[in-house]
């Protein structure tokens, strides 16, 4: 987790993507906005949407002078596995997020809501540090929910009642 506050306006288009290809992010304005091109998709981020940045998808962004965020960064390797053991089978080919994540209510309401208890937790040093174990389930329950809350390629599959059949082989 962290806070991005630039205090001026930022345009950024990654050139070499080798180091933003290992994780996601997603950003919540706090304040201003930000505009945002991720692969083929275009998004004016403000305090009621955030964003999804894929990160096999090419990206660029322009923040306002008062742009501020809180931004969640999540291993892409990380999140992939935990996907192909919730889906039971490996992956066929990389997550990627829809951009706009609503955060005035919707699907991806409950996800917002854990991440805002995770983060008073951390902040909260009245009753000791969080376990590793408990940090362990925290990541694993943020991960769970924004792949079954927010869009993405595999959501359908994980949000579905019923199991894929095994092939015929096993």
């Amino acid at each position: 987790f962290s806070y991005l506050d630039y205090g001026t306006k930022v345009a950024m288009e990654p050139r070499n993507m080798e180091c933003l290809d290992k994780f996601l992010i997603v950003q919540i304005p706090l304040c201003g906005y930000a505009e945002i091109y991720c692969g083929k998709e275009f998004l004016l981020s403000n305090k009621l949407v955030g964003a999804v940045v894929t990160p096999t998808l090419p990206l660029r962004m322009r923040w306002s002078d008062d742009c501020s965020q809180l931004t969640v960064r999540i291993d892409r390797k990380q999140i992939e596995q935990h996907c192909a053991s919730l889906l039971g089978h490996p992956l066929r080919k990389p997550i990627e997020f829809a951009l706009a994540m609503p955060l005035d209510g919707g699907p991806c309401k409950r996800w917002l809501r854990l991440l805002r208890t995770v983060l008073e937790d951390l902040d909260d040093s009245s009753e000791g540090p969080i376990s590793t174990a408990m940090e362990t389930q925290l990541e694993r329950a943020l991960m769970t929910e924004l792949l079954v809350a927010h869009p993405n390629t595999y959501q359908s599959a994980l949000c579905s009642s019923k199991q894929e059949l095994a092939p015929k082989y096993i």
